[in-house]
């Protein structure tokens, strides 16, 4: 890890916090692509865009795209934020509390 650049440490290492109270008013989406910056790097490509509407579909957000993330129960923020570092693809995942089971069930691809 110590030789690797901050970029290439963010595409392989994912880290979810428990905190998930800032949303600065964003929809699902938005949150989600977050999860994809280190790739494009700020300028999402069809290919980005494909895998946010994955995450999207693993996590059974499609229907709440384009809700707020302050306006969904505490469940759905917490698979919207699940869907972040799904969608970011990393090689390795650090969770700070351990994910409901039924949440860490919808992994499996």
């Amino acid at each position: 890890m110590a030789t690797l650049t901050p970029l290439e440490r963010a595409r392989l290492l994912a880290l979810m916090m428990q905190n998930d109270q800032e949303t600065a008013r964003l929809t699902v989406a938005d949150l989600v692509q977050f999860g994809r910056w280190t790739w494009p790097r700020g300028r999402p490509s069809a290919g980005d865009r494909h895998v946010v509407t994955r995450a999207l579909a693993q996590f059974e957000l499609e229907a709440l795209a384009d809700r707020q993330i302050d306006t969904l129960s505490r469940r759905q923020r917490q698979r919207a934020f699940v869907a972040i570092v799904w969608a970011q693809q990393s090689s390795w995942l650090v969770l700070d509390n351990p994910l409901p089971r039924s949440t860490r069930a919808m992994f499996v691809t």
